[in-house]
Parts: structure tokens; sequence; C-alpha cells
């Protein structure tokens, strides 16, 4: 079997999981907020073992009646009460296998339209958060890993040790539980990655182990929790003394960096260290106005890109001598509709450029951009994701490769239904090579590109972007499992 056949063999369940998943967690969120049907209402859920067993007998029924019943019982049970899973799964294996095979139908139903609440409920049963561990999708597993109620390590270890090891360092760089930690150590999974280089990162740990780390020897873990923003004013202190530049660097961007420690690291020897603090969005606005003038390059380049930096200044920071400082200009998004428009109208390809690819221009401008003689910014133009939708669907039309190519690595494609499938199928190479680096492809559009594109080069490409987007969906899990903790933690886990 080819390499390629393999991969896609690999990833074609995960890509069509994730399509099932998202689909199933919508509908359990909208299902969340119906109200009870009458049916449901009459039922009791002072549900008990033998209550249980009972009903799973009564699966086994002769009589057609009986069956319905205990499958309508069971069915309304699960949906309306976490108490009567874990009894499900203890009768289970009890069962004759006519009655698994109802009982398994009803549980993976239950798994897809609830998993995420049992995951996320500090109080669900050990049995129900070792099924959800060995059998629950991807999103239901990281959920498992934020919840404090969640402590079966084997279970736990068997979840972390079906995870990617970049995916595996960003955890460890974001997680607020001990355990999970402990458990990677323990089982050696560690080893796997460079722990203390993602640990460094983490603002959930003490500022003991701050402390340590800020004293490695090894740089990388230095630099690493120098860009932690739970860093205490003494560590960022004594980290912007530190030897290697990079680290001095960390510090001016990290954005804990006080105003007083960024003055002085704009006076640092190293240039990368000065820009960084001049992009520093903790710089006062009138300090970015003195800063503008200033004759080094390397603070005029952070002022430019500094997200504070107000319309005017940018307006004197675009007539620069260095152009340089105007690309960072134009890609600041805080510059004036009304200079882009004037911009758009300049002679120098760069700057249409940037004006091309900033959010602020205007649709009206972008429609003169795309008519642009250079082709890049008839590119960039088609990729700018101001464009309204119904023009995206037109420009997908156009017999220009550079127009298409745009659109096809434009985010808001994947938004309209079938246009970005559409060009990956598109009769030039060109384009489909675009659709692949577009950040909501999915996996199924990267598989069959990988698989029968016809061109070698994009067929090489796609293949090695599955495992980047695969990546890429589980760190955006873990990322949204953190965020929602807090609130998760206080919904009405029995409503659902």
């Amino acid at each position: 079997m080819s390499t390629i056949r393999i991969i896609a063999s690999a990833f074609v369940n995960a890509g069509l999981f994730l399509a099932q998943s998202e689909l199933k967690a919508t509908q359990s969120a909208q299902n969340a907020t119906k109200p009870v049907p009458a049916q449901a209402a009459k039922l009791d859920t002072g549900f008990n073992k033998e209550k249980v067993k009972k009903m799973i007998g009564d699966l086994d029924s002769g009589l057609f009646a009986t069956r319905e019943k205990a499958t309508s019982e069971l069915v309304i049970g699960l949906a309306l009460s976490n108490d009567l899973f874990p009894y499900v799964l203890d009768e289970y294996p009890k069962a004759s296998l006519e009655v698994q095979r109802r009982l398994d139908r009803m549980i993976k139903k239950i798994i897809g339209q609830r998993g995420i609440y049992l995951a996320s409920d500090e109080k669900t049963n050990l049995n129900t958060f070792k099924y959800l561990a060995e059998h629950g999708g991807y999103p239901i597993k990281i959920r498992l890993l934020f919840n404090k109620g969640f402590t079966d390590e084997n279970s736990m270890s068997l979840i972390l040790n079906e995870l990617p090891d970049d995916v595996l360092g960003h955890l460890v760089s974001v997680t607020n539980r001990a355990l999970v930690l402990d458990v990677l150590r323990k089982n050696e999974i560690e080893k796997k990655i460079h722990f203390e280089n993602y640990l460094a990162k983490n603002p959930s740990i003490t500022e003991e182990t701050m402390e340590k780390f800020a004293n490695s020897e090894n740089v990388v873990v230095r630099f690493s929790v120098a860009a932690n923003r739970s860093l205490t004013k003494e560590l960022l202190e004594k980290l912007a003394q530190d030897k290697d530049s990079n680290v001095r660097a960390a510090v001016a961007a990290n954005r804990s960096t006080k105003k007083e420690l960024l003055e002085k690291l704009l006076q640092d020897e190293c240039p990368e260290v000065v820009q960084a603090a001049a992009a520093n969005k903790n710089l006062p606005k009138e300090l970015l106005e003195q800063l503008a003038e200033s004759k080094r390059l390397y603070i005029r380049l952070g002022i430019a890109a500094n997200k504070n930096t107000r319309k005017e200044i940018l307006e004197k920071l675009i007539q620069d001598e260095c152009s340089e400082v105007i690309q960072a200009v134009l890609a600041n998004e805080n510059l004036s509709k009304e200079l882009l428009e004037q911009l758009a109208k300049s002679e120098r390809l760069y700057i249409r450029l940037g004006v091309a690819a900033n959010k602020n221009t205007r649709k009206e401008i972008l429609e003169k951009l795309l008519q642009d003689k250079c082709p890049e910014i008839r590119q960039e133009a088609a990729g700018n994701e101001s464009l309204p939708k119904e023009l995206l669907e037109q420009l997908a039309e156009s017999t220009d490769r550079y127009i298409k190519a745009g659109i096809a690595q434009n985010k808001n494609t994947s938004k309209i239904k079938g246009l970005l499938e559409k060009l990956a199928r598109d009769v030039a190479p060109f384009v489909r090579y675009h659709v692949i680096y577009n950040n909501n492809v999915t996996l199924e559009l990267l598989i069959e590109l990988g698989t029968y594109d016809n061109n070698n080069h994009n067929r090489n490409v796609a293949r090695f972007m599955l495992n980047k987007c695969w990546s890429n969906y589980l760190t955006g899990l873990i990322d949204s499992s953190l965020n929602q903790e807090r609130f998760l933690r206080f919904l009405p886990f029995h409503l659902f």
C-alpha cells in the first residue's frame, strides 16, 4: 500500500468524525434549550440498580410492547439523567448479545448528544468517565482532561498516549491541572517532548517554579519563561538582563512588562529587543508619538507595528524613508480607510500590495485593485477577508488564476457551501495549491488532494498539511476547553 493511502486510511475516519462530532455538539447545544417532552415529564427519574436491571431484562422480552416500553424508558432516562448511565454500563456485560446490540445504539446516541456534558460534570460516575475515555471522540476526551472530577490515571494515560507530541506540548503549556502533568511524568510521556520548554510557558505554574526556570542553564527554557504572562516584576527585570538577546526580546514582547522596564529595553544594544519593546502595547500613547520621531530604525519599525499607535502617527510613518517601516504601517489595522484609499493609487507596487492585504480597505478600493496590472496584487485583494460573500462567489468564476487563488486562500470562502470544494477541483494546479493553505480547509479535502491531485507538488504539500491540520484541530479543542471550564462549571447538567 502506498504511503498516501496509509495516511488517507488513518485520517479519513478522523475527518468524518470531526464533521459528525461538530454537528452532534451543535445539535446537543440546541437540544439543551428545548423543553422536556410531555412523555419524559411523566418518567420517574429515581433510578436504582434493580430498576435498571429490570428495564434491561425487559429488552429481551418476548412481548413487543414490553420491549418497546423498556426501550422508551431507557432512551428518555439516559437523555435526562446522569444517574442512569453508570447502571447501564454495569449491566451491559451481563446482557445477551441481542440486548447488548440495542444498548450499543442507545449508548452511542447518548455519547453523541450528551458526551460533552458528561465529560464536563465533576459528579459523573467513575465508570462513565472510563467509558468516555475509551470510546468518546476527541472533543470528549479533551474535555475530560480539564475536569477536576476525572482522576483515573489509567484512563488519563490512555488519552494522553493518543495525542501527537506537538499537541501534548501545547497541553503542558496551558493546563491548570497538576494531575495531568504528574501522569505525563509517571508514564515517561514527558521524555517524548521538551517538557520543561513547554511547562515554562504555563501561566499556572508557581512562582517558585518560574524562578527555577529563570535560572535554568537551558536558554530555550529561559526564553519560554520570559514569555510567560504570569511572570513577576522581579523575574521580568532579571530576565531583561539575560546574556541571550532572544530572552531579552521575549521580555520586551511580554504583555506583563511595564512601561519602566520597556523604556530600559528600548536602549538595548540588540535591534530585535528594541523593536519588540517598541511594539509592546504597554507603552503609553504619548511615548509612542515621541518614539515615532526616533532616528533608530528598529524603534520606528516597532511603533509602526504597535496596535496602539494612532492613525495620525501612522500617517507620518507612511512617509518614512525606509520601505520596511512603510510595510509595517500598511499591515497595521489602525490605518485609516481614507489614507488607504490614497495609497491604493501609489505607483509603488509594495504599497498597493499592502493596501490590498489590509482589512480596513474598503470594498470599492479592493474592486479596483482586483483589476491591477500586477497579478500578486490581484491575488492579495481576492484574499482580503473584507470582501463580501456574494463577491467571493462571483470571483470564484473568474478566468484569472491569481484571483481564483486568492479566493481559494480567503478564510471566508469556507463559509460558502461547496465553494472551497469546487476550487479544490479547479483545472489549475496553482488554484488547488492555495486551497491547501486555506486556514479552514477540512481533513477530507486534504486527503482528497493528497491522494488524487494530478500535480505531484500539490500531493506532497497536502500530505504534509494533513498532520498540521489534525494537530491544529486538537490544539483548538484544548484552548476551547480551557476557556469554557469556568462557564461549564456552572451549567445545570441535570437539565440536559
